[in-house]
């Protein structure tokens, strides 16, 4: 039926890469590419994010920001310093310098990145429209940085002229209903 007006059609995630930006903090991960880091819920399922800002909690875990486990090799107790290769690969740094290898990082990948749920604070979980995450280490098309985050993929410039865009598109709408609705008034007035 017209004349009923608009309503959201669908609200999607925008998930493009957003650029990379150094911190030097050790247990800062980005992606680059395509992939997601496991994270356990208090519910203890399984959700995924991009958000690669990790510490250690007590215990020794990698934890988000929230305090939420991060799944990710079992770290050696003590002050040792930690690698983490492009390909995922985890090393402890003896304090003699040889480095010993501590299991790789797996990320999870998904047929379909725009169907999963939004949890909120960068958590996504997975859906019938995303399918089942396939882990996996990261591959040639997926590199993870350590100490660098990944940053917003927002684009402001883009974003302005976007909403110029559509502010100028509903001020012509807005005419074309005027104009239409004077229209209908004089033809009112000449059937009199």
């Amino acid at each position: 039926t017209a004349g009923v007006g608009s309503a959201v059609g669908a609200v999607r995630a925008d998930l493009r890469a957003g650029t990379c930006l150094q911190t030097g903090r050790v247990f800062d991960l980005a992606v680059v590419g395509q992939g997601f880091f496991r994270v356990e819920l208090p519910d203890g399922r399984i959700a995924c994010t991009r958000d690669g800002s990790f510490s250690l909690d007590a215990a020794g875990n990698l934890v988000t920001a929230q305090g939420q486990r991060v799944s990710f090799p079992a770290l050696p107790l003590g002050q040792q310093e930690i690698k983490i290769s492009p390909q995922g690969q985890v090393s402890a740094v003896e304090p003699n310098g040889d480095q010993v290898a501590v299991g790789t990082v797996s990320l999870a990948y998904f047929n379909n990145p725009q169907g999963l749920e939004q949890l909120g604070v960068n958590l996504l979980l997975a859906t019938e429209a995303s399918g089942e995450a396939e882990n996996r280490a990261s591959g040639n098309a997926t590199k993870l940085m350590q100490g660098y985050l990944e940053s917003s993929n927002v684009d402001l410039s883009e974003e302005l002229v976007n909403l110029l865009a559509s502010q100028r598109a509903f001020e012509l709408n807005s005419r074309a209903l005027r104009t239409s609705d004077e229209m209908w008034s004089i033809a009112n007035q000449i059937r009199r």
